[in-house]
């Protein structure tokens, strides 16, 4: 390399990756397993448990507490079915619309992912889109990246966060718009919740004056662990690309990939002749209801199996309630399993759920008693979940006898055809009288 290509190149600082974990980890790991096995699936491997863990200081209480409840949100969000919204009237124009892109690698093989906030109508996509698709589309688009980090590992044995490269430039005075603040806000709280150890680096590039301004009020909203990943590079960002494959930089950023991010720009769909989706017919189906000064309301679910999921959402126009839940098997005392808590849910509402440990009945209650003078308007949903039945797994004794029984099976059938052949041979030998 000539002086003038030293002088070109640029240092990267991304974090390595450690392709294995160490006996301590392996042995917090089997630890949280333990605390968290009821809700343990296929995917979560070492790998990813090593992450809530990370996330909270390696203490397997904290990241175990952490854990449930993500899964818990997961229920009561549906997430594992988050591929649906593709059917939402919204999600085309969203696809075609939104400026981002899970696209290419870095020079070490892990996943980038670019975005142009600057390039966002943030007044026109918040007037247009409603927020519970937005923040449903964000965790999809998550969602998409868990998928394909999750085929890395099955890949490679070991996986990395991802890199994003975010681009403000067009930022403006129309993105501090106190709505889609407020989305933005939700949207870290659901990250830091339920995402950990996801980011790798965050580079912030072309950023303009007022990005100071905006970066003051939404810097408090983002956690430690991910403001120490975030480098703001303003124009000189060339440290930025030199972690990424040159054939993978778009053409906005002076590369060759031509299309790759949508352009943004002004936010001008119209819904309004668009039949409505299942989620506008869900919304439209949620049940709304009065309760009276120093009145309660509750709703019994009849549970048949164990393992039954009551997942519930709910909000009131004005003011709080109070909730609670309780159980009663048949012929025995009720008992509370969530303590009567008062929610302030008039302007975001409480999504929540609970795993039926036994059959019975299970009612949600909601309490006004603490209010002698006004009434609370309550809307809610509920959605009720069987468990799928399990497929019985064979011991292997069950299955090598079960083996031998077909090989008997076909032994028998054997015998009979050569049999019969024989029996043909002889009938054919004999002369006809």
């Amino acid at each position: 390399m000539d002086k003038k290509e030293k002088k070109k190149a640029t240092k990267t600082d991304l974090p390595k990756i450690p392709t294995s974990l160490t006996d301590d980890e392996k042995k917090l790991i089997k630890e949280l397993r333990e605390k968290i096995k009821d809700y343990l699936k296929e995917n979560h491997t070492d790998d990813y448990l090593i992450r809530w863990l990370k996330a909270r200081d390696m203490d397997v209480s904290k990241a175990a507490e952490m854990f449930i409840n993500s899964m818990k949100w997961r229920i009561s969000r549906d997430v594992d079915n988050i591929d649906k919204i593709t059917k939402r009237k919204y999600y085309p124009a969203m696809k075609e619309y939104w400026p981002s892109s899970v696209h290419g690698r870095t020079k070490d093989g892990w996943l980038v992912y670019w975005e142009r906030l600057g390039k966002c109508d943030a007044k026109g996509v918040m007037n247009t889109f409603p927020e519970d698709f937005l923040i449903d589309y964000h965790i999809y688009r998550m969602e998409e990246i868990e998928k394909l980090r999750y085929n890395i590992y099955k890949e490679k044995g070991y996986t990395g966060g991802a890199v994003i490269i975010q681009d403000f430039s067009g930022l403006g005075w129309g993105h501090v718009y106190n709505p889609a603040l407020a989305a933005i806000k939700k949207v870290f709280a659901i990250d830091a919740d339920n995402y950990p150890e996801f980011l790798r680096r965050c580079y912030f590039i072309n950023c303009p004056k007022i990005f100071t301004m905006l970066w003051a009020i939404v810097k408090p909203w983002v956690d430690k662990r991910t403001l120490d990943k975030i480098k703001i590079l303003g124009s000189n960002y060339q440290e930025a690309l030199d972690t990424i494959n040159p054939e993978d930089i778009p053409d906005y950023l002076g590369g060759p990939k031509k299309g790759l991010v949508p352009p943004g720009g002004p936010c001008k769909y119209d819904f309004t002749k668009v039949e409505p989706d299942d989620e506008d017919k869900k919304e439209a189906e949620k049940i709304k209801t009065s309760i009276a000064a120093s009145a309660t309301h509750c709703k019994d679910v009849d549970v048949t199996k164990s393992g039954t999921i009551i997942a519930w959402e709910f909000s009131v126009e004005k003011h709080n309630v109070g909730f609670y839940v309780t159980f009663q098997e048949d012929g025995s005392e009720k008992v509370t399993l969530r303590e009567n808590t008062k929610y302030e849910c008039n302007k975001e509402a409480v999504q929540d759920s609970l795993i039926c440990e036994k059959p019975g009945k299970y009612s949600l209650c909601w309490d006004n008693t603490f209010s002698w003078m006004k009434s609370k308007n309550l809307v809610y949903r509920l959605v009720v979940t069987e468990p799928e039945k399990k497929k019985k797994k064979k011991k292997r004794g069950e299955k090598k006898e079960e083996e031998g029984e077909v090989q008997e099976v076909k032994e028998v059938k054997e015998k009979k055809k050569e049999k019969r052949k024989e029996k043909k041979k002889r009938k054919e030998a004999t002369p006809d009288d």
